[in-house]
């Protein structure tokens, strides 16, 4: 690969996360319910469970339930070898802590996906459906990003 490919895909790379941490932005402040920790968005491990994983790229936040219980999350884009897909993260101890009888399936629906064997790592992982993603690559729409978050928060 030549100079010119190399940072023709870095800084096209660089320009797709700079849509989606805008997206995310404005994701974000339409729930009045999330805290932000972060408001930009930076590479890290966070969410990283599986051997795949390159790397991550989101922000970290919390989550006020309706009994004002701040419940920290992770969210961005999951940057895998062979996809990349848009995670939601909870760190597992901690969220089976708050929510004690809370049956993780109730993650699957429209709009996301628990990942495997969510009970035997240290995080949870839900995913955006691969549809979904598309739709916000095709088309900008943060409200596709609400909407799944709201759809995780509404059943906390």
């Amino acid at each position: 690969m030549s100079f010119y490919e190399d940072f023709y895909n870095e800084v096209s790379c660089s320009v797709r996360k700079d849509i989606f941490s805008n997206l995310l932005s404005e994701a974000v402040s339409k729930n009045v319910s999330i805290r932000k920790i972060q408001t930009k968005d930076t590479p890290e491990q966070w969410g990283v469970s599986d051997l795949v994983h390159r790397y991550c790229y989101g922000r970290h936040l919390f989550y006020c339930t309706k009994n004002n219980v701040p419940v920290p999350f992770w969210i961005g884009l999951d940057i895998r070898e062979n996809n990349t897909f848009i995670s939601l993260t909870f760190e597992n101890k901690l969220f089976n802590t708050l929510f004690k009888n809370f049956n993780l399936v109730n993650f699957n629906s429209n709009y996301s996906s628990l990942q495997k064997n969510a009970n035997q790592n240290s995080l949870i992982e839900i995913q955006l459906i691969q549809k979904n993603f598309k739709d916000i690559c095709d088309n900008n729409d943060s409200q596709i990003l609400s909407d799944f978050m709201n759809d995780i928060f509404s059943k906390l």
